[in-house]
C-alpha cells in the first residue's frame, strides 16, 4: 500500500516532469518559425501545395538550390555556403537522432499565421517533413507528413481549439473552432511557406505519456515512486534457480543479477569498457526466465543497438528483443522484451502495455523528464551508468523541446544518487586492447578501482599518445576550425583505409580491418572535417566503407565530443581543434573543456578507443598550466600520463620472502627459465614469459607466454580473467594449481639448491607446464638441457 506522502511525492514529480517534456514557449521553432536567415534556417521559394504533390504524387526529384525547390530571398547563400549549412544540419540532425532516436532534419511546410496579445505576429509550422539530404542536395521525404501536435498544446493552453486535418490540401487543412480569438493569441489562418531546418516533431508525445488528466493511475507505478524519492514497501524476492548467464559474467556483474531478481530497484555504475551491455543481457535474461515483461531503454540509439545486436543466438528459448523506431512497426501484443529511446516509447507504446521492469542504460545522458517516461511504464527501475561521465547532451535544448529552469533538466543518475538507492560498481575491464587507453581514467576518475589487465604487446602499436600537429592556425574570431590539423588527421585517416583495404583483401591470413571514429572538440572543426574528408577519400579511390572496421557494421563517425559518449571504435582520432590563431597567439581555452565541470569530458574522450588513440593537437599542452578549468587541467594530465607511464609494469624479480602461491610459482620458473636466453615477469594475476633475441636484446616488444594458474579465484573470476586474456591477445597456457600444489613441498626445497639439483619430478612439472602450449622455443629438449 502507498503512503499519502509517497502518493504526493509522485504526483508532483510527474506533474514536474509533464511540465518540462514540451517547451510551448516562443523559443521552440515549432511554435515560432525562424525569421530571416538565422543560423542553420533555410527557407525555400516553393508553394507548399506544389512541394507535397511533387514528393507525395509526383516522386520527382528535387535538388535544393534548383528549381523547383529554389531559396528565397532571405536565404541566398553561395553554393559552398549553402552545402556547408546542410553538412552542419544533417550532423546536427544525425547527432540528435542518435541522441534521442527522433528525426529532426525536417521541412516545414505550409504555416499558420498567428498573433500575440501584443500584437506580435509569428508563424509556426503546420505540417512537418522528416527528409533526407545527399551530399549532391538531393532531398527525399523519409516518412510520412505530420501535423503540429506542440501548437495545437500551445493553442490550447490559451483557450483556442484547433484541428489540422491531413487529409485535406495544405492550404485548407487548418481548422479553428470559436474562438479564435481568446485574447493571448489570435490565430490569423494559413500562410504558405517551406522551411527547412532542425524540428523536434515529436515531443508532443511524451507529453501527453505523462499527463495524469489522461493517466491518473500513474501515480501508483513503482518506478516513478522511486524516481519521485518515495520509499517502497516490497519483500525482497528469493529466486528459486541459480543465476543463468547467456553470455559470460563476472563476479560484480553477478551481483547485479542478482539483487535485481530479489525485486531491488538500483544504480549500476558502470566505468568505461566494464561490460554494461553484457550485464543489461544477463539481467533481462533472468528477468524473461523468472517471468517478467523487460523494457530496455537509453537515449542513445547506438546504446539500444549494441543490446539487440549482442542478445545470443544461442538464447532460443527466451524471447527476442523488439527494438522498436519511430517509422517502424507497431508494438506486438505479446511483446515480453522491448528496446526503445523515451521518444520512441511514447510514440509506440500504448498507455495500457505495462512492463514489470525498466532498465535505464547511459543513465548520466538522459534528462530525469525523459526517463520519467519509461518510468511509467515499470514497476522496477535499474539505472545504469557512470557518474563520472559527462552529463545530458545540450543537443536535449538545441531542438527547444524542453522547458528550462527545472530540476527535471538534470540527469537521471545525479538524480537517483541523490535519492540514496542502492548502488553496485562493475570493475572488470574488457574493452581496451591496450592499458595505457584506460590506465589514466581510472587512476584519475575510479581512484585506481578497475580490474585492468595488461596487453601482451609492448612495441607501440597499440595504444594512446599525442600527436603534434606543427605549423596549425586556429581561426579564433573567424570561422573557429583549424585546417592544418584537420588535414594532417585526415590523412592519417587516409592511411588507416588503406591499410583496411589491403587487411580486408586478405582477410582470412592477416589481421581484421579497424573501425575508425574521428571526435573534434567543436562542431566548426566537425562540418570541417564533414566537408573534406568525403572528397579525401574518393580522390584516393577509397570510400568511407573503407573505415568501417572488420564486418562493416561499425560505420565511420564524425563527431563532437559533447556527442561520443556511449560510442566506441577500434581506432579513434581526436582533433583538439584550437591553437595558435594567426598572429601566434594561445589563449589556453579549449572549447567545452573549459567550462566548470569538464573533467568528466576528458574521461570519455580517453575511452572511447579498443586498440588506438590519437589527439592531435598543435600548442605545447604545457601552456595549459595557466588554465583555470578543471577540464583543462584533466585534459593536460591525460597527456602527461602518458609520457611518464602507459603500461602495467610487472615485477621482474621474485620476491624471497612471499609464500604466495603465485609469487612461489614465479620463484620457480623464474629460477629455472631467467637466464641470457629467457625471461620470465611476474603481474598481478598471472607470470609472462618471453625468449630474447638479437632485436630484442634493445627492449621488449611483446610477450610471448601468459601462465595462468586456475583454482585460485572463484569460478566466475577466473572465466572473466581467461575471457579477457584471450581478448588481449596473449597465448594462454593454463595451469590447475591443485596439480601445482602437489609440487610445492618439492619445489620449495629445491630453491637454494642448483638447477642442476632439481629432483626429475620437479624437471618433468616444469617441462609439463611450458610445452603445455605449441611456441618453438618451449620445447622439451630445451628445458630439460637447461641449467
Amino acid at each position: 500500500m502507498q503512503r499519502p506522502h509517497t502518493l504526493g511525492l509522485t504526483t508532483q514529480f510527474v506533474n514536474d516532469a509533464h511540465c518540462a517534456l514540451t517547451d510551448l514557449g516562443l523559443r521552440n521553432k515549432m511554435i515560432s518559425l525562424p525569421q530571416g536567415t538565422r543560423g542553420r534556417s533555410i527557407e525555400f521559394n516553393i508553394d507548399p501545395d506544389f512541394l507535397y504533390t511533387a514528393f507525395f504524387h509526383q516522386s520527382r526529384t528535387l535538388q535544393i538550390g534548383q528549381a523547383p525547390l529554389l531559396l528565397a530571398q532571405e536565404s541566398q547563400r553561395s553554393a559552398p555556403e549553402l552545402r556547408q549549412s546542410i553538412i552542419s544540419l544533417r550532423a546536427k540532425a544525425e547527432a540528435i537522432a542518435s541522441e534521442q532516436g527522433v528525426e529532426t532534419l525536417r521541412l516545414a511546410i505550409g504555416a499558420i499565421a498567428w498573433r500575440e496579445s501584443d500584437g506580435t505576429a509569428r508563424n509556426a509550422p503546420l505540417f512537418t517533413l522528416a527528409v533526407t539530404i545527399s551530399n549532391d542536395l538531393i532531398i527525399l521525404p523519409s516518412g510520412p507528413l505530420e501535423p503540429n501536435e506542440t501548437f495545437l498544446l500551445h493553442a490550447a493552453a490559451r483557450g483556442v481549439d484547433i484541428v489540422i486535418d491531413p487529409t485535406k490540401p495544405l492550404s485548407q487543412a487548418l481548422v479553428v473552432a470559436e474562438p479564435s480569438n481568446a485574447g493571448e493569441l489570435t490565430v490569423l489562418g494559413y500562410k504558405p511557406r517551406a522551411n527547412l531546418n532542425l524540428y523536434a516533431g515529436k515531443s508532443a508525445a511524451m507529453h501527453r505519456a505523462l499527463d495524469l488528466s489522461l493517466r491518473p493511475e500513474l501515480v501508483n507505478m513503482g518506478a516513478l515512486r522511486v524516481l519521485a524519492g518515495g520509499r517502497l514497501d516490497i519483500p525482497a524476492i528469493q529466486p528459486a534457480t541459480p543465476n543463468l548467464h547467456i553470455v559470460g559474467a563476472d563476479h560484480s556483474q553477478d551481483k547485479v543479477i542478482t539483487a535485481a531478481r530479489a525485486g531491488q530497484s538500483l544504480i549500476v555504475q558502470g566505468p568505461p569498457g566494464t561490460g554494461k551491455t553484457q550485464t543489461i543481457i544477463n539481467t533481462v535474461a533472468n528477468f524473461l526466465r523468472d517471468g517478467k515483461r523487460v523494457l530496455v531503454s537509453a537515449e542513445k540509439t547506438a546504446a539500444l543497438d549494441v543490446i539487440a545486436s549482442r542478445w545470443p543466438m544461442s538464447a532460443r528459448e527466451l524471447p527476442s528483443p523488439i527494438l522498436l523506431s519511430e517509422n517502424g512497426p507497431s508494438l506486438p501484443t505479446d511483446a515480453e522484451f522491448v528496446i526503445a529511446t523515451p521518444a520512441v516509447a511514447a510514440l509506440k507504446i500504448p498507455k495500457r502495455f505495462l512492463f514489470d521492469v525498466v532498465i535505464i542504460d547511459e543513465a548520466s545522458q538522459i534528462r530525469l523528464s525523459h526517463a520519467a517516461v519509461v518510468a511509467a511504464l515499470a514497476n522496477q527501475v535499474i539505472v545504469i551508468g557512470d557518474s563520472q561521465q559527462m552529463s545530458p547532451s545540450r543537443l536535449f535544448n538545441r531542438t527547444k523541446q524542453m522547458s528550462a529552469g527545472t530540476d527535471m533538466a538534470g540527469s537521471l543518475l545525479g538524480h537517483v544518487i541523490s535519492c540514496g538507492l542502492p548502488s553496485i560498481m562493475l570493475r572488470q575491464h574488457y574493452r581496451s586492447e591496450h592499458e595505457s587507453l584506460i590506465l589514466f581514467s581510472s587512476k584519475r576518475f575510479y581512484q585506481g578501482e578497475l580490474d585492468i589487465l595488461p596487453s601482451p604487446v609492448r612495441d607501440g602499436t597499440l595504444g594512446a599518445y599525442f600527436k603534434f600537429v606543427p605549423n596549425a592556425v586556429y581561426e579564433r574570431g573567424g570561422s573557429r576550425d583549424n585546417l592544418v590539423e584537420a588535414t594532417a588527421l585526415i590523412s592519417d585517416a587516409l592511411e588507416l583505409a588503406k591499410e583496411n583495404r589491403s587487411r580486408l583483401d586478405s582477410r582470412n591470413s592477416g589481421p581484421a580491418p579497424r573501425s575508425v571514429g574521428i571526435i573534434t572538440m567543436n562542431e566548426k572543426q566537425r562540418d570541417l572535417i564533414l566537408a573534406l574528408l568525403p572528397d579525401a577519400l574518393s580522390n584516393a579511390g577509397l570510400s568511407e566503407a573503407d573505415l568501417a572496421g572488420r564486418d562493416g557494421n561499425e560505420k565511420l563517425f564524425v563527431k563532437a565530443l559533447e556527442n561520443v559518449q556511449g560510442d566506441e571504435r577500434d581506432v579513434i582520432l581526436v582533433s583538439t581543434t584550437y591553437g595558435p590563431d594567426r598572429h601566434g597567439r594561445f589563449a589556453a581555452h579549449l572549447g567545452l573543456l573549459s567550462y566548470p565541470g569538464a573533467a568528466q569530458r576528458v574521461n570519455v574522450l580517453a575511452t572511447r578507443s579498443r586498440s588506438k588513440t590519437v589527439v592531435y593537437h598543435s600548442f605545447d599542452i604545457q601552456r595549459l598550466a595557466d588554465s583555470d578549468s578543471d577540464g583543462a587541467h584533466a585534459f593536460r594530465d591525460y597527456w602527461k600520463s602518458l609520457q611518464r607511464t602507459s603500461v602495467i609494469r610487472p615485477i621482474t624479480e621474485p620476491n624471497v620472502e612471499s609464500n604466495d602461491e603465485l609469487d612461489l610459482a614465479f620463484r620457480a620458473v623464474h629460477r629455472w627459465l631467467n637466464s641470457g636466453q629467457f625471461t620470465v615477469h611476474k603481474f598481478p594475476r598471472f607470470i609472462a614469459g618471453f625468449r630474447r633475441t638479437d632485436q630484442r636484446q634493445r627492449g621488449l616488444d611483446r610477450y610471448d607466454v601468459c601462465f595462468y594458474f586456475t583454482g585460485l579465484r572463484s569460478p566466475l573470476e577466473e572465466a572473466s580473467d581467461i575471457a579477457r586474456i584471450e581478448k588481449l591477445g596473449w597465448t594462454l597456457c593454463r595451469i590447475p594449481i591443485e596439480r601445482w600444489r602437489d609440487q610445492t613441498h618439492g619445489l620449495a626445497q629445491c630453491f637454494h639448491l642448483p638447477t642442476a639439483q632439481w629432483n626429475v619430478r620437479t624437471r618433468e612439472l616444469l617441462h609439463n607446464v611450458y610445452c603445455a602450449i605449441s611456441i618453438p622455443f618451449l620445447s622439451r629438449n630445451i628445458f630439460l638441457c637447461a641449467q
